[in-house]
């Protein structure tokens, strides 16, 4: 079990955690690509995979986001 207050600031962590994942992602997959001598289809590979894991990612934060507010809606203590 785990108090509101508790699940309310872990959730907050959680969604800042993620937001801030893509863009340090894209900066070391971006250095890296640049410097690693990989051809270009291949790069672009890469990078469809990255998109696919941001659309994804986008999708998580979403989701925490409305559980958030569901948290914060009810009425309960414990969770």
């Amino acid at each position: 079990m785990i108090k509101k207050a508790l699940l309310l600031s872990q959730l907050k962590d959680l969604i800042e955690n993620e937001k801030m994942l893509v863009p340090l992602l894209n900066r070391h997959i971006s250095s890296a690509l640049f410097f690693s001598g990989i051809d270009t289809k291949e790069q672009e590979k890469i990078k469809e995979r990255f998109q696919a894991m941001v659309l994804t990612q986008t999708q998580h934060v979403e989701a925490l986001l409305r559980i958030k507010e569901d948290v914060e809606g009810g009425s309960g203590d414990v969770y």
